[in-house]
């Protein structure tokens, strides 16, 4: 089910993005145990599109931001909030969409701090440092025995 996440936020950025589709951020990670060497892969795929409603939405690797937003004083606001959900979406993977309804996974102020957006930060669920992700863009796993 991963695999198709992967494969879906991957066609949304090309097929809406087009031209606009840009690598925001690279994850890379490694984990070794005595079974297992696993290596994974976590890119953030940012592309604006006048079809987009409201400002922004987010869907496992893919932020789509409308473009009334690119180069607005807001852009890196709305950028930085849309970056939290691909962090949630790493933690929760599919659980996403329930979890929706118990945490407090979307949160906009009244009153937007446009200089400090990580203030807002407190207020929307991100994953404790004990939690492990449960989804990655692409997982590459050998295991030994």
């Amino acid at each position: 089910m991963n695999a198709i996440l992967s494969i879906v936020s991957f066609i949304l950025a090309l097929f809406i993005g087009g031209d606009t589709v840009q690598v925001r951020d690279w994850r890379v990670g490694f984990e070794a145990t005595p079974v297992r060497i696993t290596a994974y892969l976590d890119p953030t795929f940012v592309f604006y599109s006048d079809e987009t409603p409201g400002s922004a939405w987010t869907f496992g690797s893919a932020v789509c931001i409308n473009s009334r937003e690119r180069g607005a004083l807001d852009e890196a606001y709305i950028l930085h909030h849309e970056m939290i959900h691909v962090a949630q979406y790493h933690a929760l993977g599919l659980l996403w969409y329930p979890a929706s309804l118990v945490l407090p996974l979307e949160w906009w102020p009244r009153t937007m701090n446009l200089d400090h957006p990580e203030e807002n930060d407190a207020h929307m669920w991100t994953a404790p440092s004990w939690w492990p992700d449960q989804w990655h863009f692409l997982r590459l796993e050998l295991r030994m025995g």
